[in-house]
């Protein structure tokens, strides 16, 4: 049995040994993000929602039907259980 985990041992031997680790706490989280004051970051998030918006407009004919079928799929799941 030991000839079988021989390439095992040779690995786990390979870390050095005369090497302390030491322990260090994270970094302190602030409590409240601060809302942005920049107006540029609050209009690029604007931007992104329209662009996803124009994405899912743009895609309803493939994406709705896989929709409807997900919920129905759920909806039978739902309901045999």
């Amino acid at each position: 049995m030991d000839s079988e985990h021989a390439a095992v041992d040779v690995v786990l031997d390979m870390a050095p040994t005369d090497q302390k680790t030491e322990v260090v706490s994270p970094a302190e989280m602030p409590e409240d993000l601060p809302l942005p004051s920049d107006p540029n970051v609050i209009f690029l998030g604007g931007l992104f929602v329209l662009s996803v918006l124009a994405a899912a407009y743009v895609a309803r004919e493939i994406v709705l039907p896989f929709v409807f079928a997900i919920v129905e799929l759920a909806r039978q799941i739902w309901t045999a259980g």
